[in-house]
C-alpha cells in the first residue's frame, strides 16, 4: 500500500505543473483580448488593411473554430467592401494542426484537473492534510522551477526554442 501512496503522490506532484500550464494555454487560446493585443502590437490592421471590426470578427472566428467540431476553418472578412477568405490552404492546414494541439491541451487540462481533485478529495477524506499539503508544496515548487527554466531558455534564445517547438509539433509543415 505504501508504494501505491507513493505513486499517487508523485503523480499529483507531476500533474500540478501540467494542470497550470494547460489552463494557461487554454485561457490564452480563448482570450480575444490577447488576439487584439497581438493585432495592435504587430500592426495587423495597417498591414492587411482590415478594420478593427473585421479583425475582431477574425479573432472570434478563430476562437470559435478552435472550440468547434469543424475540421477546417473557413473565415470570410471584408476589405474595401469586398468579402474574401482570410486563410489560404497552407494556413488552413496549419490551423487544423494547431487546433489538434489545443484539443490535446484541453484533454490534458481535464485529466489533470480530475486527478488533482480526486487526489485532494481522497486525502481530505482520509484526513491526510500533511500529505496533501506536501504534495501541493512539491508540485508548486516543481511548477516554479520549470517556469524559471523555461523563462531562462526563452530569454537566452527564444527563436531557437520556437523553432524546436515547431519542428516537434509540426514536422510536415517546415
Amino acid at each position: 500500500m505504501k508504494i501505491f501512496y507513493g505513486i499517487t503522490k508523485w503523480l499529483f506532484i507531476l500533474c500540478l505543473p501540467l494542470l497550470l500550464l494547460s489552463a494557461s494555454i487554454g485561457g490564452a487560446a480563448n482570450c480575444s483580448a490577447l488576439y487584439r493585443y497581438g493585432f495592435d502590437k504587430y500592426e495587423v490592421g495597417q498591414t492587411t488593411g482590415l478594420s478593427d471590426a473585421e479583425l475582431d470578427k477574425a479573432a472570434r472566428g478563430i476562437i470559435g473554430y478552435f472550440n468547434s467540431g469543424e475540421e477546417t476553418i473557413s473565415l470570410t472578412v471584408v476589405k474595401d467592401d469586398q468579402p474574401f477568405t482570410l486563410f489560404n490552404e497552407k494556413e488552413v492546414v496549419h490551423l487544423k494542426d494547431v487546433k489538434t494541439l489545443f484539443w490535446l491541451d484541453y484533454w490534458i487540462f481535464l485529466g489533470t484537473l480530475v486527478y488533482a481533485f480526486a487526489y485532494a478529495g481522497f486525502s481530505i477524506r482520509r484526513k491526510e492534510w500533511r500529505r496533501l499539503a506536501l504534495g501541493l508544496v512539491w508540485g508548486s515548487g516543481l511548477t516554479l522551477g520549470l517556469m524559471l527554466l523555461l523563462g531562462f531558455r526563452v530569454m537566452l534564445n527564444f527563436d531557437h526554442l520556437l523553432l524546436q517547438f515547431h519542428l516537434l509539433t509540426f514536422p510536415h509543415a517546415l
